[in-house]
């Protein structure tokens, strides 16, 4: 196993507990790291800046800490540097599509992916869910509070957050 792939599964598996974030890995090494700060991480995949900007800045009002990245080079780029707590993907977008970048998250990550795009026919929800194994489909346009909602749930469902005050 690379040791990208080790860092993002160490990453996957962590779980908060005031402002240590304790990583499961193999017995015996050192299993935690210092986190700044006690909100979850989600990192924003979107080409359009405009629409990037409102997101993370209606996850930051919720409480959230955000990272951003407007192609999926980047975000891949940015996943490994924040090991984020959940992803925010486009689908459409330049240079790497939500796509291709699913399916190399997938090869290394159970991160929960909440896709945001444009293409709503059953075939692409379908392909999004089982193929992709995306965690939720949201189509544009949508609103903000209902993204917001589905990240707290998502989050909830997979363990990340126990309860945030």
């Amino acid at each position: 196993m690379t040791k990208s792939k080790i860092l993002a599964s160490k990453a996957l598996t962590r779980f908060i507990y005031g402002a240590i974030v304790v990583a499961k890995g193999d017995p015996g090494e050192p299993q935690g790291m210092l986190r700044s700060q006690l909100s979850p991480v989600v990192l924003v995949v979107e080409d359009d800046a405009s629409l990037r900007n409102l997101l993370c800045e209606a996850l930051k009002t919720e409480g959230f800490s955000t990272c951003v990245a407007s192609n999926g080079r980047d975000a891949l780029l940015q996943f490994y540097q924040r090991l984020p707590d959940l992803v925010v993907l486009d689908l459409i977008m330049p240079e790497m599509d939500g796509w291709e970048t699913l399916e190399r998250l997938r090869m290394v990550s159970s991160c929960p992916v909440i896709i945001v795009t444009g293409l709503g026919t059953p075939e692409d929800i379908i392909r999004g869910f089982l193929e992709g194994g995306a965690d939720d489909y949201l189509v544009k346009p949508f609103g903000i509070r209902e993204l917001v909602a589905r990240v707290h749930a998502v989050l909830r469902r997979s363990g990340q957050i126990i309860r945030w005050c």
